[in-house]
């Protein structure tokens, strides 16, 4: 039981002193134990705990060595790689993955020491670690000779970086028979979270010249583009289209326009909630504080409140956002009653109210010469 309660706190505290504590509870570290703490330290103290370890004759396992592997510094990283194989412990995608990030600068050393273990998983790993196109470029013309072929993975491991996702992706279709909607997926995603709805709607439209048919997945993708942008038209047409592709929108593609409509268009996202409920779509709670949003926005209190009904009709359960949507909306319509009775409704259902809560209803009600207790 004590064990179990140190082992929490190696997860809370400083693990260089929570682990000297094992003595003096007079139990005997573990190598549980001794892994926590690696994970958490800086690479000085992890790299020391994974030989004492071995000094006090514990078994050292793959979770211990790959989190002391991603602590850095490289050298040390190749160093503990060499040692796995005296000891020796199988090593495994984790570990891979753990020497790609520590040593990206070392890349050529890294790919030769791999060999032929790197699997399409272990190379995104890898480009993803790269950071820079030229190094990208290498590897995905290294993966064929592996016997390995760049995917979704490939591209989706560019993250936020736009135009090496699209880089790859038009590496991927001038050497790759057969591309994707996975590939194009990962591509439309990645420009959309950088910001670059134009490009992500553009790659969509693409899509048939490509021979490659869209999903759900593709359209939400795009959709969630344009509601970053707050391009709510942008998004609606979008939602609309997935109709006409005779492609069925799902709870992601409509919260995503909802969100779009956050921007002010208040009609158009109670339109889509009607939808969700018609088709069968249940509204979560994201889907329902964006249309309170929408309708706080453009001052439509009285529709606030509606929906703040509905969703605990719906076991809907509103959020501190929602709640503070629909007291902004009664604060500016001059409802100063109704702004403190929402806030007496969120703590009454347990939901734990902000500072911007407090202070719209204290605005409520000076601008009403009214003094309210809260």
């Amino acid at each position: 039981m004590v064990a179990m309660d140190i082992a929490g706190d190696l997860r809370r505290g400083p693990p260089k002193f929570l682990l000297q504590n094992l003595l003096a509870h007079t139990v005997e570290p573990s190598a549980k134990n001794y892994n926590i703490a690696i994970s958490r330290c800086r690479w000085p103290t992890a790299h020391s705990l994974l030989q004492t370890m071995q000094g006090a004759g514990l078994r050292r396992d793959v979770f211990g060595f790959s989190s002391a592997m991603a602590m850095g510094p490289w050298r040390r990283a190749l160093w503990l790689w060499q040692e796995m194989a005296l000891a020796p412990i199988p090593r495994n995608t984790v570990t891979c993955n753990a020497l790609i990030r520590t040593c990206a600068e070392q890349w050529h050393l890294v790919l030769a020491l791999l060999d032929l273990q790197l699997n399409v998983i272990g190379f995104s790993t890898a480009i993803s670690a790269m950071g820079s196109w030229p190094r990208a470029l290498h590897l995905l013309q290294v993966m064929p000779g592996r016997a390995v072929t760049p995917d979704r993975y490939s591209i989706s491991a560019c993250g936020e970086n736009w135009a090496m996702a699209l880089q790859c992706l038009s590496w991927c279709l001038a050497n790759v028979s057969t591309p994707s909607v996975f590939s194009f997926n990962a591509a439309v995603n990645s420009c959309g979270k950088a910001g670059h709805w134009q490009i992500a709607l553009g790659l969509l439209m693409e899509f048939p010249e490509r021979v490659v048919l869209p999903n759900a997945v593709s359209y939400s993708s795009a959709i969630s583009a344009a509601a970053m942008a707050g391009k709510w038209q942008i998004a609606i047409f979008l939602l609309d289209d997935m109709a006409s592709a005779d492609i069925d929108p799902d709870e992601i593609s409509c919260c995503s326009a909802i969100s779009a409509c956050e921007a002010g268009a208040w009609q158009c996202a109670l339109q889509i909630l009607d939808d969700m409920l018609a088709a069968v779509i249940l509204p979560n709670a994201i889907s329902c504080s964006s249309t309170v949003s929408a309708c706080e926005k453009c001052g439509q209190w009285q529709m606030v409140l509606c929906l703040l009904a509905e969703m605990r009709l719906a076991a809907a359960v509103p959020d501190e956002i929602t709640y503070n949507s629909a007291i902004s909306a009664c604060k500016d319509a001059g409802r100063w009653q109704l702004a403190v009775w929402l806030l007496q409704e969120l703590r009454a259902a347990k939901v734990r109210p902000q500072q911007i809560s407090y202070t719209s209803v204290t605005f409520a009600c000076e601008r009403a010469s009214q003094q309210c207790v809260m």
